[in-house]
Formats: structure tokens, sequence, C-alpha cells
């Protein structure tokens, strides 16, 4: 066992000549960020990623984003698995990383030729094309799955909870495999359970409905891209936000058909609600989705422990979710616990599939 920040001597120093290129981990464990084969590191260190970018292609990444989008919808399945099941992870890590933030300067130069070079040397740099097509499919998959998850919310809350619990129990279960438990780990383990089991019971799954606090969940939430196990929607649920990402988009669906319909006012709020999320999202990938590749390029093993006692401390609010709107009998728990089954059975399946693929 190695502990966080120890010497070299302790660190893992294995290489695997299949997937390239490795990060090295200070505690333990292989780094979490594995190039395939397909990428290599270019001469000037850049990461180098296959980009085409014509038709045939733009159109496969739209169709993956579709698959990205609806796992993304759902607490349980992470959208990085399925960027790495669809064999775009590489391509995405790359073009995320290929943005610098000073490149927003050349946005207000825009009237000058450098300025204008400038953009076009950034949007190269992020791969937009690839970028919007992904994007284009994420939002068509969401904005599909939203209106369902709603009306489950409404109608059978209790069962969809379940289906939740299983996925978050079967993630936890899963995850756990690629940690190598010692006293410090398990000791931040238990402490992140306490932590996310304490604010449950004392926010009661809900945070104030507010902009500053969708955009920070946002935020947040966006770092499930480079997180192994964890999705965007169990983050957002834990931060009791996850309802009312699911409220925003139904609610501008709606909207954007009441504004073709004669009514533009009834847009500016639910439009407001998604500039402000987007908005989040964005901010999380350019900053909290770093930090935590950095979390899990330097301290794997304590950052997956912390992980898994998030994803443990998370089942809280389902079982408070289904104890506040299910009959606590026979004939109203035995759907619930089918959709506990369906979904533990559904996401081991998966991980049974994906089990070759790593961060």
């Amino acid at each position: 066992m190695t502990a966080d920040g120890g010497s070299g001597a302790d660190r893992d120093q294995e290489a695997d000549a299949d997937r390239g290129h490795e990060r090295r981990s200070t505690d333990g464990g292989p780094s979490p960020v594995t190039d395939p084969a397909p990428a290599a590191f270019g001469p000037d260190g850049a990461y180098a990623v296959d980009r085409r970018t014509d038709p045939r292609t733009l159109v496969g990444v739209f169709l993956k984003g579709l698959f990205m989008g609806a796992a993304d919808t759902v607490p349980g399945v992470s959208g990085g698995t399925v960027a790495l099941v669809t064999g775009i992870y590489d391509r995405l890590i790359a073009a995320v990383t290929g943005f610098d933030p000073r490149d927003l300067r050349h946005l207000l130069r825009l009237h000058r030729p450098e300025g204008r070079a400038g953009l076009r040397r950034t949007l190269r740099d992020v791969d937009a094309p690839f970028l919007v097509a992904l994007l284009a499919g994420v939002l068509t998959a969401v904005a599909s799955a939203a209106g369902v998850v709603e009306t489950l919310l409404a109608r059978r809350p209790g069962p969809l909870y379940g289906f939740f619990f299983g996925l978050i129990a079967a993630s936890a279960v899963v995850l756990l495999r690629e940690v190598t438990l010692d006293a410090r780990r398990a000791g931040i383990g238990v402490v992140a359970v306490v932590a996310v089991v304490g604010l449950t019971l004392a926010t009661g799954g809900t945070t104030p409905r507010t902009l500053p606090v969708l955009f920070a969940a946002a935020a947040v939430a966006a770092s499930a891209m480079v997180l192994p196990g964890v999705s965007g929607s169990f983050l957002l649920l834990l931060l009791g936000q996850y309802e009312r990402f699911v409220g925003v988009v139904t609610d501008f669906l709606a909207a954007v058909s009441a504004a073709v319909g004669g009514d533009p006012e009834a847009l500016v709020a639910p439009l407001t609600a998604v500039v402000v999320f987007g908005a989040g999202a964005v901010t999380g990938v350019l900053t909290v989705a770093h930090a935590v590749g950095w979390a899990l390029s330097t301290h794997r093993q304590s950052t997956l422990a912390a992980l898994v006692g998030l994803l443990v401390g998370g089942l809280a609010l389902p079982v408070l979710r289904v104890a506040e709107t299910t009959p606590l009998t026979v004939s109203g728990l035995a759907p619930v616990a089918g959709a506990v089954l369906l979904g533990a059975v559904g996401l081991s399946v998966f991980d049974r599939y994906t089990s070759d693929l790593s961060y």
C-alpha cells in the first residue's frame, strides 16, 4: 500500500504498452487518463487524436452524443463511460483541454484581422465541429428523455427513485473494485458517506431554486465527464438540483412551443435558466473538470475512495424519496424493489461489457 504524496519508490510505475502514454499517480494505481492506441502525443507535446470533420464522421459523433445524453439524464451511468464505449473519450478530452481561457480575448478583437485569426485557431484547437455535433446529440437526447423522467417523477416517483437506487448502488460496487483499501482510504470514504448523508438529512434533498445555485450545480455536474463511474445527473441529485434540471428542460421546450404560437414573453424565464445552466456547465468543464482530473492523476486511489463514499452516501436520497412517496407495504414496495433490481442488473451488465475500458 502506498500513501498519498509518498516517495517515488512507493509510486506505481507500471506501463501498459498497449495503452500508450500513462500519467503517474502518486498514491498507487494507474492514472485515470490512459490514452488508447489511436491517440498519441505530437512533437510539441500536444494531445493528438483523429480529428476528421467529414459529414459521415460528424453524423456518427451526433449519434454517439445521443447515447451520452441519454446516459447523463439518469443518475448512475457516467456519460464519460459512454464516451469510452463509443470511442470518442480521447477526442472529447483533447477538445476540452485544448481551450485556454486567455483565448477569450480574441472575442474583443474580432474587428481586427489578428483577432479573427486567433478565433479561428481557438476553434481549431478545441475541435469545434466535433463539439458542436456532440453537443447537438447530447441536447437532443436530454430534451427527449427529460419529459419521460418528469412524467415518472409525477406519476411513479417510488419506482423511479428505486431504479436510481439500483443504478447508484451498482455504480458504488463497480467503483469499489478499483480501490485498494487501507485504513486511510477507508476513512476518507466513511467521511464522504457521513458528509453526504448528513447533508441529505439536513436539506431534505432539496436546495434553493435560485439561479446562482443552478449555476454552481451545473459546474459541479460537468466534472462528471472525467469521473469514473459517477454521472452528472447523480451529482445534480446529490446537490438537490436534479428535479430542477429536468424541470428547466421541459419548461424551456414548452416555452419554445408557446413562443412559436405567439407568446414570446413565455420564453424569457426558461431561457434564462437554460443559459445559466449552460454557462455553469461550460465553467465546470474549464475549471472543476480540470481540478478533478488533477486529483485523479495525482491522488487517484484516495479520490476514488472519496467517490465511492459519495455514491454510498447518495443512496440516502432515493431512500428518502421512496419513503415520502410510497406506502410502506408489501404491495407498495414491490414495484420499488423490482425497479432497484432492474437498475442494479442493468448497470452491472453494462459494466460487464465495458470492463476492459479505463479512464
